[in-house]
């Protein structure tokens, strides 16, 4: 899913569950900044003097390109935040594909979770994870055959046959470039996966078709999430819902079949909810209508460089300390070390499980554990700060 999804859709649906404003922006800003946290090396940390004061480093829940291809990506990005392993099938790779919603063994652990920890941003990310599996689905995290898509192709859905015949025409040569990516996600299968609207087909490593409606799984999803984890954790904080479910549905099934480029999509999201807010007599501020990607970062940190050109390994608080943890960009980068731990054990203590039933297709090397137990082991002694 793209930032339409994670972040408006989100923010609407917190809305309609009964949260205020703020709440609302910190779960879908949350669940959309796992798409857009990039950084992922430890840096040097200065308070407002230019004192060192220890070392932070951000939690990577995101990839550039072709990075994917490597086992650190695969297993400490796409596991726990894009391609949540359904855990079925026979063999190891099989049980890496990514199921939809209920269908996944990890489904209903990782809301229990997120209502567990009674945390804003917890939640956001969950709801991120959890989204991606229905656009994700019949896709893993793995470099692996069952990611090979071929002869892509999708039913166009704008209203000008001419603009429609040269996307076509465009999207024909471009295929030929994405076959050629590694069979690692849906990679191999552009955007088509994220698109709300789209329908589109291809044809598998079998030699099967599957045709794919995105709007009719992304309906499933958004109501999924709702229901249970946005619904139930407002009401553990003792919050009525604005609107009943099926408001709720008619809402977000207009929202769904909206067509046009992401820009568009996201303009009729912000327009739903300025509405919403006049409705029900929401301050909504201006800065939960635009999305940005650093917003968080920029207001509590500062980027150094050398001769203004060149990255440094330091980075200066533009607040006092106790303020930075407070933040919502720290607790958001807590928040993700822990989910990725939990995730990744879950993922191993399935596989120590099934090792009993010494299931015959499961590859040796996994038959203990899926994740090293080396990453287990840092992940456990990472921390965001250090002093």
């Amino acid at each position: 899913m793209e930032k339409d999804s994670h972040y408006y859709v989100m923010y609407y649906l917190c809305l309609a569950a009964g949260f205020e404003p703020d709440t609302a922006y910190a779960i879908s800003y949350s669940s959309q900044y796992v798409d857009d946290s990039m950084e992922g090396r430890e840096k040097i940390l200065l308070d407002q003097k230019s004192l060192p004061i220890g070392a932070f480093e951000a939690v990577r829940t995101a990839h550039n390109g072709f990075e994917s291809a490597g086992t650190d990506v695969q297993e400490k990005i796409y596991y726990p935040f894009h391609f949540l392993p359904g855990l079925k099938g026979e063999s190891f790779d099989q049980k890496m594909v990514t199921k939809a919603g209920e269908e996944s063994d990890l489904f209903q652990k990782l809301v229990n979770e997120a209502l567990k920890k009674k945390n804003d941003y917890r939640v956001g990310i969950t709801l991120h994870v959890l989204a991606d599996t229905y656009s994700h689905e019949n896709f893993s995290g793995l470099w692996a055959w069952d990611n090979n898509a071929r002869q892509v192709d999708y039913i166009p859905a704008r209203k000008g046959a001419f603009i429609n015949l040269l996307n076509k025409l465009k999207w024909l040569v471009m295929r030929k470039w994405f076959e050629a990516a590694p069979a690692v996600g849906h990679a191999q299968a552009y955007r088509f996966p994220d698109i709300p609207y789209q329908n589109w087909k291809y044809l598998c490593y079998r030699d099967d078709w599957h045709s794919v409606s995105n709007s009719f799984k992304f309906r499933e999803g958004f109501m999924s999430l709702y229901e249970s984890l946005i619904l139930k954790y407002a009401k553990a904080r003792k919050l009525a819902q604005r609107d009943e479910p099926g408001k709720v549905l008619e809402m977000v099934w207009a929202g769904i079949r909206t067509t046009g480029n992401l820009n568009k999509r996201c303009a009729y999201w912000r327009s739903v909810i300025k509405d919403y807010g006049k409705k029900f007599n929401l301050d909504i501020p201006e800065k939960h209508l635009r999305y940005g990607k650093e917003d968080w970062e920029k207001r509590v940190i500062r980027k150094l460089k050398k001769f203004g050109i060149f990255k440094t390994a330091k980075i200066m608080l533009k607040v006092p300390e106790p303020e930075f943890k407070k933040s919502d960009y720290y607790r958001f980068h807590e928040e993700a070390l822990r989910h990725r731990l939990d995730v990744l054990e879950k993922i191993n203590e399935y596989f120590s499980r099934i090792k009993k039933k010494k299931e015959p297709r499961l590859k040796k090397k996994h038959a203990e554990t899926a994740i090293p137990p080396e990453y287990i082991k840092e992940i456990k002694e990472k921390r965001v700060f250090r002093q």
